[in-house]
């Protein structure tokens, strides 16, 4: 008989959601991108370093960026219609699905609401008594290395790798496809450069549903 999956864990930007929300915020505050990824991408800096770089580049531009402008963008961001089917799909079946996301928490939580799923892990942004950004934030959740979250999971609650999988759509999910028995790889039309045996790309998220639930 073959190892059934228990729980699937799920990025958030361009995988769960049709945006990217870091560049949402950018666009919204009308901020300019900035090379701090490259630096964090290149062992330079910590990601929670290249977080407050960004946030003190918002303030730097706005004067000050409250908490309930980035809850008004949350509003703006829209679920993939896949992304229902499948997780419906795994919920029906008894596997829990867990959304592991660099991106932050107002964001995470509104997609886990549509999205009914309990277990999330985000970033947040620390704010002052006016409920304004500070500029500094809280980050236990790196691009490159979700595995870590991952792993802490599956060992708290007793579960073996080989009874989970995860998905995402860019090169920076490979550390969850590393960990879990089968990584799902969504193409979303461009090309991703990750070679893992046991990685399989789909262009959407009802492929998957089968895939895991009668595996």
């Amino acid at each position: 008989m073959s190892i059934q999956y228990r729980v699937g864990f799920f990025d958030m930007d361009g995988t769960l959601i049709n945006e990217n929300t870091w560049e949402l915020i950018y666009r919204e505050l009308g901020v300019k991108g900035s090379g701090w990824l490259d630096e964090y991408l290149a062992g330079k800096i910590s990601y929670a370093e290249l977080m407050k770089r960004d946030v003190e580049s918002w303030i730097s531009t706005r004067g000050r960026v409250s908490l309930q402008e980035l809850e008004e963008m949350a509003r703006l961001i829209t679920v993939r219609d896949d992304a229902r089917v499948l997780v419906n799909k795994i919920i029906s079946v008894k596997i829990v699905p867990v959304m592991v996301t660099a991106g932050l928490d107002i964001f995470a939580k509104r997609v886990a609401d549509e999205l009914k799923i309990g277990a999330v892990f985000s970033n947040s942004l620390k704010v002052d008594k006016n409920n304004c950004l500070t500029g500094e934030g809280v980050a236990p959740v790196e691009p490159l290395k979700k595995d870590q979250v991952i792993l802490k999971y599956l060992r708290e609650n007793g579960i073996n790798p080989l009874e989970s999988f995860s998905v995402g759509d860019t090169e920076y999910d490979g550390s969850m496809f590393k960990v879990t028995r089968t990584g799902f790889l969504l193409t979303n039309g461009h090309e991703v450069n990750i070679n893992m045996n046991n990685v399989i790309k789909v262009k959407s998220l009802a492929q998957i549903a089968g895939a895991v639930s009668n595996a």
